[in-house]
C-alpha cells in the first residue's frame, strides 16, 4: 500500500510538472503569435492568454515546490476539468452548435432557400482555368508586411499594392456567389479608360469596402457614383489596407493623376486598431511618410505582375500542401478547444452574428494617423484639389446596439483630428445608418461582412450629395 501511494504521488507529481511545462509552452506560443506573427496589432486578443498562462505558471510552481501537500487534490481537479473540456469539445465537433463563421453564413443563407457556392477559391480558379480563362486570387498587400515586400528582379524587394493587371480575379463570396472581376492595367477595379481621361473628378482611397470586393463593379461605391452622376471615378481600394498602405496607394496612383476630389474612406472596424499597428512594422511603408518617396509602381507593372505570379503560385502550392496535413491541423484545433471558444464567442470565433467581428478598442488614436492625413491634405491642396473624409462605421456598432456612439472605437477622437485639420467629413453613421429602421439590412442577410448593393448605393449617394 505504501508503495502504491508513493507511486501514485510520483505520477501526480509528473503530471503537475507536465501542466507547468504546458503553460510555459502556451506562454511562448502566445508571444510568438502576438508579437512575431501579428507584430503587436492584436494584443487585446492575446492579453487574456498572457494572463492565463502566467497565472498558471505561478500557480503550478507554487504548488509543486511550496505546497506539495495539496498537489494530489489540485492535480486531480485539474485533470477532471481538462477531461470534461475534451468531452465537450468532442461533442461540439459532431454537432452544429459551434459552426465556424463561414459555416454559420452558409447555414443562414441556405435556410432562406438560397443556393450557396461552397467551393474554395482555389476550386473556383481551377474551374475557370479548365475553361481556358486565366484567373487568379486577389493579392492582399498586407500579407507581405512581415517580409517587408517580395523579392523581384535581381532579388531586390518590391512592395506591390495592386494585384495582377488585366486578369480575372476571384474575390469573396458573402451572398452565395463568388464575385470575379477583371482588374485594370494597375491591378485595381477600374475600366482602363479612366487613365486616358484629361482629368479625373473623384478618386476613392480605402480598403475592401472601397474596392467593393463582394459586389459586381457596377454596384460598388465607384460604380454607383458614376451611374448616378456625371462624375468620373478612380477606385484605389485595397482589401485589408490601413492608413499606411492607403498613403502608399495615394502617393503611387493618385498623386500622379491629380483628381479634382479625393475621398479618404476610413473604416472604423480595423483601420487603426489592427491595420495601422501592423503596417508600422514595415520599413518600406514607413518611408511613405517622407515627402516625395515613391517606388515608382506606375512604371513597374510588368515587374509587379511577374513578382505576383510567382508569389501566388508559391502560395497555391503551400495551400495544397496544407490540405495534405489537415489531420494534423484538426488535432491541433481540437487541443486548442476551438469549438468551445466558438460556442462561448471568444476571440474571432463566434456562432452568433451579433458577436462576430467585434473590433478591438481604440484607447488613443495613433498620432501617425494625423500625420498621414496632414500629408495627404497638403498634397491635394498643392494641385488645387479637395480632400474629403468619409467615416464608414462597423457592423458591430449596430449588431450590439451601441448606445454611447461617440466613445465606441474612439469615434470622437478620430473625428476631432479630422475637424482640426479642417477636412470636410461625410459621416455614414449619422447620415445613413441612424436613419435606417434596421441598419443590418445594409449587409448581406444581416450578417457581418461587407455592405450589400443597397449599402453601397446609399454610401455613393451620400458622397454625391456632399461634393
Amino acid at each position: 500500500m505504501i508503495f502504491l501511494k508513493k507511486n501514485k504521488f510520483f505520477i501526480l507529481h509528473i503530471i503537475a510538472r507536465i501542466f507547468l511545462f504546458l503553460f510555459i509552452c502556451i506562454l511562448i506560443y502566445t508571444f510568438y503569435r502576438a508579437e512575431i506573427v501579428f507584430k503587436g496589432s492584436k494584443d487585446s486578443i492575446y492579453l487574456k492568454y498572457y494572463f492565463i498562462s502566467l497565472f498558471s505558471i505561478i500557480f503550478w510552481t507554487v504548488v509543486i515546490f511550496y505546497y506539495s501537500k495539496y498537489l494530489e487534490h489540485l492535480t486531480l481537479i485539474c485533470l477532471s476539468i481538462l477531461f470534461s473540456l475534451m468531452v465537450v469539445e468532442f461533442f461540439l465537433l459532431f454537432t452544429d452548435l459551434a459552426p465556424s463563421p463561414s459555416e454559420y453564413r452558409i447555414n443562414k443563407i441556405t435556410a432562406l432557400g438560397k443556393k450557396f457556392d461552397n467551393r474554395s477559391t482555389l476550386e473556383v480558379i481551377n474551374n475557370f482555368k479548365l475553361q481556358g480563362i486565366e484567373t487568379v486570387p486577389n493579392f492582399i498587400s498586407s500579407d507581405i508586411i512581415a517580409s517587408n515586400g517580395l523579392p523581384s528582379y535581381n532579388n531586390e524587394k518590391i512592395f506591390p499594392l495592386g494585384s495582377i493587371s488585366d486578369t480575372e480575379t476571384v474575390f469573396c463570396n458573402e451572398n452565395g456567389t463568388y464575385i470575379t472581376v477583371k482588374k485594370d492595367k494597375y491591378g485595381f477595379i477600374n475600366n482602363n479608360n479612366i487613365y486616358n481621361q484629361a482629368s479625373i473628378d473623384v478618386a476613392l482611397i480605402g480598403d475592401s469596402f472601397t474596392a467593393g470586393v463582394c459586389v459586381p463593379p457596377i454596384n460598388n461605391i465607384a460604380g454607383q457614383i458614376e451611374y448616378n452622376s456625371d462624375l468620373s471615378v478612380l477606385n484605389v481600394g485595397i482589401p485589408s489596407a490601413g492608413p499606411l498602405i492607403e498613403l502608399a496607394a495615394f502617393n503611387e496612383y493618385v498623386m500622379p493623376l491629380k483628381p479634382k476630389k479625393v475621398i479618404w474612406i476610413y473604416y472604423e472596424g480595423n483601420d487603426l486598431n489592427i491595420n495601422l499597428k501592423y503596417e508600422k512594422s514595415s520599413s518600406t511603408l514607413m518611408k511613405y511618410l517622407d515627402k516625395g518617396f515613391s517606388q515608382n509602381l506606375l512604371s513597374r507593372q510588368k515587374e509587379i505582375d511577374d513578382t505576383l505570379i510567382k508569389y501566388i503560385s508559391l502560395q497555391e502550392e503551400k495551400f495544397k500542401e496544407s490540405i495534405k496535413s489537415n489531420k494534423l491541423k484538426d488535432i491541433f484545433k481540437f487541443l486548442r478547444l476551438q469549438n468551445i471558444r466558438r460556442f462561448i464567442g471568444s476571440d474571432i470565433y463566434c456562432i452568433d452574428a451579433s458577436t462576430c467581428n467585434v473590433p478591438y478598442s481604440i484607447a488613443v488614436v495613433d498620432p501617425l494617423f494625423q500625420d498621414i492625413l496632414k500629408q495627404v491634405r497638403s498634397a491635394v491642396n498643392e494641385w488645387g484639389g479637395d480632400l474629403y473624409f468619409f467615416y464608414l462605421p462597423t457592423y458591430s456598432r449596430y449588431s450590439n446596439n451601441i448606445e454611447d456612439n461617440n466613445t465606441y472605437l474612439n469615434r470622437q477622437g478620430v473625428l476631432k483630428i479630422v475637424e482640426d485639420l479642417e477636412i470636410p467629413i461625410i459621416d455614414m453613421h449619422n447620415e445613413i445608418f441612424l436613419n435606417e429602421k434596421d441598419p443590418l439590412e445594409l449587409y448581406y442577410f444581416g450578417l457581418p461582412g461587407h455592405l450589400n448593393e443597397k449599402g453601397y448605393y446609399k454610401a455613393a449617394k451620400e458622397i454625391i450629395n456632399n461634393l
